[in-house]
């Protein structure tokens, strides 16, 4: 996280020599090789891992990730939900989770995935912003602007949030905003 991606990758080798099947190591050195772009190796850790446990929330969020890249958001949405029989408040799976919900049209799970993110993190503003476009697309726009305002007071750097924000106000009519 710190973004020494070769020392943690040297760390991880060296413990794993001494710890063939400790989870937290294959964990560690899954990580490292997504990070050091090796898909392959990456691959490999993710298979023991979910060899040891099928709902290893760190394995699963990474084959879904993997899975999402591909549009495959169907395989994506089950790998997030395994995820989150394990740790079932894992942000990153509720959001992927909720995310690949809103792809693949299933609305109410997107939407529980999102406000169950916003019960741990009020301001988690991509939660926030896709509860906006759950709303706007059943038309409600008012309420899809305060949730994209929200989602910009808690990250006023995405691009995204004010082009979404534009979108309602015009629905709204509100043309001079």
């Amino acid at each position: 996280s710190a973004g020494r991606t070769e020392e943690a990758k040297r760390a991880g080798e060296a413990l794993l020599a001494r710890d063939t099947d400790n989870i937290d190591v294959l964990e560690l050195n899954m990580r490292t090789a997504l990070a050091s772009g090796d898909n392959k190796k990456a691959d490999a850790f993710m298979k023991r891992l979910l060899a040891f446990d099928p709902n290893n929330a760190a394995a699963n969020i990474a084959l879904a990730e993997q899975y999402a890249l591909k549009h495959r958001f169907k395989l994506a949405n089950a790998a997030y939900k395994k995820a989150l029989q394990r740790e079932n408040g894992n942000i990153d799976a509720l959001f992927g989770f909720g995310q690949t919900a809103f792809y693949i049209g299933d609305i109410d799970e997107a939407k529980k995935s999102f406000e169950a993110i916003l019960t741990k993190d009020p301001s988690h503003a991509l939660a926030l912003s896709y509860l906006g476009k759950i709303e706007a697309d059943d038309s409600n726009y008012l309420r899809a602007s305060e949730y994209i305002e929200r989602a910009i007071a808690a990250d006023d750097s995405n691009y995204d949030f004010y082009l979404d924000l534009g979108t309602y106000l015009r629905y709204r009519g509100k043309f001079e905003k």
